[in-house]
């Protein structure tokens, strides 16, 4: 992957990769992410901070004991951290495990900036890509489908797609 990009728009994105001193930012990036389905629930800040919290520990767990080798990217525009990609490199096909930019800034192209990124490299090895959609947005899964990828199975909570191999 390639470290300096440009989007559509202009935008200058980074990518570097994560450390230990990033997990602060990780969490608000999960929260910033998962919070707005949390509102109709009316719980406390306190209650929905502590869910947040947990969730987000289990999902790196999860995501550290499925994806042991994932190469996990911050994504920067300019010098400020806006989001998270981790993708799976194996060798029959790269896996998209999680990318999400802060809310603020979206609609700005990093997305689809960063699958065609992902596109592009398992391209050059001759790789699909994989991920799953969450449902929940059903403009994700269509997202995902403008740049590429079909759904090869979906549930109520998730679409799971594929690229074609390059």
């Amino acid at each position: 992957m390639r470290a300096n990009l440009v989007t559509m728009t202009g935008a200058s994105v980074s990518l570097r990769r994560a450390s230990a001193a990033d997990e602060p930012f990780l969490e608000r990036l999960y929260a910033d992410h998962r919070r707005p389905e949390l509102a109709p629930l009316a719980w406390s800040d306190a209650a929905v901070t502590a869910f947040l919290t947990m969730q987000f520990r289990a999902q790196q767990q999860g995501y550290g004991a499925t994806y042991p080798d994932a190469d996990h990217w911050i994504v920067s525009e300019g010098p400020a951290p806006v989001g998270r990609l981790l993708v799976h490199r194996g060798s029959v096909e790269h896996v998209i495990v999680d990318l999400v930019i802060l809310a603020r800034c979206r609609g700005r192209g990093i997305g689809t900036l960063l699958v065609r990124e992902v596109l592009a490299d398992a391209g050059g090895e001759g790789v699909p890509v994989r991920l799953t959609a969450a449902t929940a947005d059903p403009r994700l899964p269509e997202w995902y489908r403008r740049l590429g990828f079909h759904i090869v199975e979906q549930n109520d909570i998730g679409a799971r797609m594929v690229s074609s191999a390059r």
